[in-house]
């Protein structure tokens, strides 16, 4: 089963709970959040990421309310293309973005 974290903006998320996430389900990370500034909802996704840059990125984005994704493969193969978050809406087509 996947594991989704949903962080609040300027509240610490345990370190040790971000690592054990990752150790168990390490099939893929995503992760998204709205900046404010640019008015617009921010995602990625991959296989690529280790525990290290998941670390830095909530470090990075410690103010901001963070939805993270760490995918166990159930179906599919592991690649970008089968982790979330994925889009239902987009802003350019449907005038919001929904994932």
């Amino acid at each position: 089963m996947c594991v989704i974290i949903l962080k609040d903006g300027g509240k610490p998320f345990p370190e040790a709970d971000l690592r054990l996430a990752y150790q168990r389900n390490d099939d893929g990370f995503g992760f998204m959040y709205f900046d404010k500034e640019a008015g617009a909802l921010v995602t990625n996704k991959g296989i690529n990421y280790t525990i290290d840059d998941v670390l830095q990125l909530v470090k990075d984005l410690e103010d901001v309310d963070l939805a993270l994704h760490f995918r166990i493969r159930t179906v599919g193969t592991i690649e970008d293309k089968n982790c979330h978050p994925y889009p239902v809406l987009t802003m350019e087509e449907d005038g919001h973005d929904l994932y």
